[in-house]
C-alpha cells in the first residue's frame, strides 16, 4: 500500500523504527485520510476500527488485568497535498490493565488540510495508561490540527 509506505518512510525519517509496523508483538493501527491501511491486534489488545465515509472510528480495548509491555502505535496522517482526516477514538483500559500509546500524526506533503481527533478514554479502577502524541506537518505547515480528548 502506497499510503502505508509513505507514512512509515516519514516515521523513519523522523527517527522512528518502521519495523514496529511489521513486528507481530506490537499492536498498531494506521490510517491515511479516511482509509485504514494497516492494523494488528495482539493478545490482550482488541482493535475495532471502521471506515465510515467521512472518517474513521475505532475502539481499542485493553483487557482486564493485561499489562501490554510494548507501546501501541497509532499512525495517522494524510499522504496527499490536501485532505481532511476525522478520527473518533475510544480507548478502554479495563480494571488492573496497563498500556501505553504512541500516536504519530504525519502530514509530510500537505499544503492545506485538517486533522480532527475526538478521543474518549475510559480508565477503569486500578488501570494505568500513558498516551503520547506527536505531529509532523512537513515543510509547508498547512495543517489545521484539532485534537480533543475526554477522560
Amino acid at each position: 500500500m502506497r499510503e502505508l509506505k509513505i507514512l512509515t518512510d516519514t516515521f523513519q525519517s523522523l527517527g522512528g523504527d518502521p519495523e514496529v509496523f511489521q513486528d507481530r508483538h506490537i499492536a498498531h493501527m494506521a490510517a491515511s485520510g479516511h482509509r485504514l491501511v494497516s492494523q494488528r491486534e495482539i493478545p490482550g489488545v482488541t482493535i475495532d476500527a471502521q471506515e465510515t465515509g467521512d472518517g474513521i472510528t475505532n475502539t481499542i480495548l485493553i483487557e482486564k488485568g493485561k499489562h501490554i509491555e510494548l507501546p501501541i502505535h497509532l499512525c495517522l496522517g494524510i499522504t496527499e497535498k490536501t485532505g481532511i482526516q476525522r478520527i473518533q477514538t475510544r480507548l478502554i483500559i479495563e480494571e488492573g490493565a496497563s498500556a501505553s500509546f504512541l500516536a504519530h500524526c504525519l502530514f509530510p506533503f500537505v499544503e492545506s488540510g485538517e486533522h480532527r481527533m475526538d478521543a474518549t478514554l475510559e480508565i477503569k479502577e486500578g488501570a494505568h495508561v500513558r498516551y503520547n502524541e506527536s505531529h509532523y506537518q512537513g515543510t509547508s505547515g498547512g495543517m489545521v490540527v484539532v485534537p480533543k480528548a475526554i477522560v
